[in-house]
């Protein structure tokens, strides 16, 4: 089978990159689409994946419908040359906005909610798969899945966190506490009208912290000076391990990233996402889960982190919060390869009874 995978986000490359692994193992031929944005051509290439770069995203609403014109065309060009049985995206449109004008299926993993562009297009005869707090409607085609996309890579089944203790004994220390912060560009198409922390927001979130233990920040844009010794991108060392591994790693997570909230929350990190924005599986992981504490101005996120930090036993709560969600969700990559190998059989099945699902608990 010939799989095309269209990717627009880092994070989705660790989506399917153990779906990746597995199918190619088993003789399916499958080729990646994908933009330059943040490390995504980094990772690709760190997990050897066979890829078509697109070239950077735009910026400016000019730019960027000019921009969804040309990523639509060149993917439409590789589409008829690579001749696909099954299309999969994750965090982008373009397979989606080429549905009425080719006749390979297409299934779109999302967890956007607040996605202007999908919600235009969600009348598209598509399927999407997203989690069961999705508070949009994508259509009759629209299946919502007791699971998370971190849990494709960071379910038990797909990680190795014992792997990860005996590294960070080697790395880090093993008294060493780890303050990891996420500052986001907010130029995604879901980001429109919102914004995170300003630059003076970010000096006193890193002079308060830094008492706490070794700060590491990760950031889409440009940082000031007198933050540029943190930043991650800048050490070549740090810049080498795998994010999920630093995230393990750390004390607690503070940033405006739902993605690497979400990460640390299910590797049991205490995790603060910093923003105002709806995302349905973040509410989830904070409401029903309390993995993740969301927090929308300054004094809530101080006397939140600190309040973390000092309690000795918080990494012990998080365990055994981490522990019920593992119980109700699937693996999602055990999930997806079943989804792909069986289909269309495996969608029928799954239309007709969603308690399929519990085989891949």
């Amino acid at each position: 089978m010939k799989i095309l995978i269209d990717i627009g986000h880092p994070a989705a490359v660790h989506l399917f990159k153990n779906l990746i692994k597995e199918l190619s193992l088993n003789d399916h031929e499958i080729l990646v689409t994908a933009r330059e944005k943040d490390v995504t051509i980094n990772l690709l290439k760190k997990y050897n994946i066979n890829y078509i770069s697109f070239g950077p995203p735009k910026k400016g609403l000019l730019r960027k419908i000019l921009g969804t014109i040309s990523f639509t065309y060149k993917l439409f060009k590789v589409i008829k040359r690579f001749k696909p049985s099954i299309i999969l995206s994750s965090t982008t449109i373009y397979p989606v906005i080429l549905k009425p004008l080719i006749k390979t299926p297409v299934i779109s993993f999302h967890n956007t909610d607040s996605d202007l562009a999908l919600n235009l297009l969600k009348y598209v005869n598509n399927i999407y798969i997203t989690p069961n707090r999705f508070k949009t409607s994508l259509g009759k085609n629209h299946i919502k899945i007791n699971s998370y996309h971190e849990l494709a890579f960071l379910h038990p089944n797909q990680v190795n966190t014992e792997l990860y203790d005996k590294q960070k004994e080697n790395i880090f220390g093993l008294n060493t506490r780890i303050i990891l912060i996420r500052f986001v560009s907010w130029e995604a198409s879901d980001d429109r009208g919102l914004k995170g922390f300003s630059l003076e927001e970010k000096l006193r979130l890193v002079e308060k912290m830094k008492k706490y233990g070794r700060i590491i920040i990760s950031s889409e844009v440009d940082l000031p000076n007198e933050l540029e010794e943190y930043r991650l991108e800048s050490n070549k060392f740090l810049n080498n391990l795998e994010m999920q591994f630093i995230e393990y790693c750390s004390s607690i997570f503070i940033g405006e990233s739902g993605a690497m909230a979400a990460e640390s929350a299910l590797l049991g990190v205490p995790a603060i996402f910093y923003s105002n924005k709806y995302l349905g599986f973040i509410n989830e992981l904070n409401e029903k889960y309390q993995l993740i504490l969301k927090v929308s101005n300054m004094d809530d996120l101080f006397r939140v982190s600190e309040s973390l930090l000092n309690d000795e036993h918080s990494s012990e709560i998080w365990d055994s919060r981490l522990k019920k969600l593992l119980s109700e969700n699937i693996d999602l990559t055990a999930f997806m390869i079943w989804l792909v190998k069986e289909y269309p059989s495996s969608y029928l099945m799954l239309r007709k009874n969603i308690k399929i699902l519990n085989r891949f608990n």
